[in-house]
C-alpha cells in the first residue's frame, strides 16, 4: 500500500489595504499614485457620432477617452460609428456623482440632449 504525501499548505498572503483620503489603497504596490488618487477629477460627457446620434459616458480623462473611442476600443456604441468628437462635459469630484449624472443623461430624450450640448437648460422644454 502506498502512503501518500502530506502536501504542505501554502498560506496565502493577505494584502493589507490602508486608507487614505476617504479611499481604500490595496497593497504597497498599488497602481495607484496617492496623491493623483485623492486630486482625481471624473468626467461625464456626450459623444456626438458620425451618424448624428449622441453617446454618454464617464471617464477621468477626457482627450484620452475621445483617442480611445475613435481607435474603435472605446464601447461598441461608438466604434462603428466613427469619427466622433466630445461635444459636451461636466466635471465631479467623484466616480459615484459622475455615473449617476450619466444615468440621468442616458434617460433623456435626444431634443433634451441636443439642448445640454446647445447650453440650453432642461426646464425651456
Amino acid at each position: 500500500m502506498r502512503r501518500r504525501r502530506k502536501r504542505k499548505r501554502r498560506k496565502r498572503k493577505r494584502r493589507k489595504s490602508k486608507f487614505f483620503a476617504g479611499c481604500f489603497v490595496v497593497g504597497r504596490n498599488s497602481n495607484f499614485d496617492l496623491g493623483l488618487l485623492h486630486m482625481s477629477k471624473f468626467y461625464t460627457y456626450l459623444v456626438r457620432c458620425n451618424d448624428g446620434s449622441l453617446y454618454a459616458g464617464y471617464t477621468v480623462d477626457l482627450n484620452e477617452r475621445e483617442v480611445k473611442h475613435n481607435e474603435g476600443k472605446g464601447s461598441r456604441y461608438t466604434c462603428v460609428r466613427l469619427p466622433v468628437k466630445i461635444v459636451y462635459s461636466e466635471e465631479f469630484q467623484t466616480k459615484s456623482e459622475a455615473m449617476k449624472r450619466e444615468y440621468e443623461i442616458k434617460c433623456l430624450s435626444k431634443k433634451e440632449k441636443e439642448g445640454l450640448v446647445r447650453g440650453i437648460t432642461s426646464s425651456t422644454f
